[in-house]
């Protein structure tokens, strides 16, 4: 009798055991409804511009100036693999980076460019 409550057990708990998860399979996770910041300061001027993602492939980027919207939002569109991103903006211009956390950092022109996630 105790061997037949062993083995039911077995067969009870081990599909739980080895189930997997959907997400364990895929390390990707969703911009969608985002938004990230990079702030900068320049002679007591605070520069803003904003990663607005929409959905599953388009962004759009603002900027601002003191807390004011500078320019007219751009849109673009964006890849995600694992923990890369690439940008490309409406002109064809692309930037690549990576997401760490609440944190996607881009290296333009030498210069090391973080946004944070809002």
């Amino acid at each position: 009798m105790r061997k037949v409550i062993l083995a039911l057990a077995m067969v009870l708990i081990l599909p739980v055991v080895f189930q997997s998860c959907k997400n364990d399979d895929n390390n990707e996770f969703s911009l969608v409804g985002t938004e990230w910041v990079y702030k900068l300061t320049i002679m007591d001027t605070e520069i803003e511009t904003h990663l607005k993602f929409l959905d599953a492939t388009r962004m759009q980027i603002l900027y601002f100036q003191d807390g004011e919207e500078s320019e007219d939002p751009e849109m673009g569109t964006y890849t995600v693999s694992g923990s890369k991103i690439v940008l490309t903006s409406e002109d064809g211009s692309t930037l690549s980076g990576t997401i760490n956390g609440n944190k996607m950092t881009f290296v333009d022109s030498g210069m090391q460019v973080v946004f944070e996630k809002m």
